[in-house]
């Protein structure tokens, strides 16, 4: 609208904004697991460009596989009278996902005037913001730190093999 803010008009509209994971990751997300996110926005539905009605607002945040298949998709619904409002998800998930079973996040908005007006007086929204929540994957550092680690299984074999070695010395000597 030339204020930096969002309005939606009367057709309904899906905006967003697609992010590929690992590029927005340090060094690519080796070593990395995603934890969750933060959505923030301030947004105002029903306003009185018209005669105040509640207008089509929601926003949403949708995680997708390297391939292109949904991993998870969360839906915040602001179909309610509300004036100028922070909004401030903050999603963590029950298991931190693994950077390389994350491809790209898609969060944005569908809108729409519900007095079917052409021009800028449904719903508005401004001030967008999205961050991942991101830490060390503990697998990367120590692959015996959970045995859901890629490569647990090889590091015990090889704690077998060493402690085997060290039972035949032992044998050895007479113990």
């Amino acid at each position: 609208n030339g204020y930096g803010a969002i309005n939606f008009s009367y057709g309904q509209t899906d905006l967003n904004q697609t992010i590929n994971v690992a590029n927005a990751l340090p060094n690519q997300g080796a070593g990395l697991q995603i934890n969750g996110f933060q959505f923030g926005f301030r947004a105002k539905n029903g306003n009185g460009w018209d005669n105040g009605q509640t207008d089509v607002l929601s926003a949403y945040v949708n995680l997708y596989s390297p391939k292109g298949s949904s991993v998870a998709n969360y839906n915040y619904n602001l179909n309610y009278r509300f004036n100028w409002t922070n909004f401030n998800f903050d999603e963590t998930f029950t298991k931190p996902l693994n950077t390389s079973s994350l491809g790209s996040i898609r969060y944005g908005f569908v809108g729409r005037d519900t007095n079917g007006w052409a021009g800028p007086y449904g719903p508005e929204v401004t001030d967008v913001n999205f961050r991942l929540k991101y830490s060390v994957d503990p697998c990367s550092i120590n692959p015996l730190s959970s045995s859901s680690c890629p490569g647990y299984g090889a590091a015990c074999a090889d704690i077998d093999i060493r402690f085997g070695r060290a039972v035949g010395m032992i044998g050895g000597l007479g113990f």
